[in-house]
């Protein structure tokens, strides 16, 4: 995908629809909503990389956020908890 970068400033309450970057691709995010949402973005080049590939990546980002990350995120919250648990019998 050629040079990219990540740019955020979204803890300052604030995002960018638009940044802009000299770079091939630039994936940016947004405010975590109420609902745990988050707007995801990637800006690039469309000399360089071809909108499909762009919309394929964005996907399996959340796939992956929201299958194998959230499950192993998920696993150690379980595991705390038994250890919490173990620690208060």
């Amino acid at each position: 995908m050629g040079t990219f970068g990540v740019s955020v400033y979204s803890a300052l309450g604030a995002e960018s629809l638009h940044p802009l970057s000299p770079l091939t691709a630039t994936l940016n995010y947004g405010v975590i909503g109420p609902d745990g949402r988050v707007p995801v973005r990637i800006v690039y080049d469309h000399r360089a990389l071809d909108g499909g590939t762009v919309a394929r990546t964005l996907a399996r980002l959340e796939e992956v956020l929201n299958g194998d990350i959230y499950r192993e995120l998920a696993s150690y919250i379980e595991r705390d908890s038994m250890d919490c648990r173990a620690e208060a019998a």
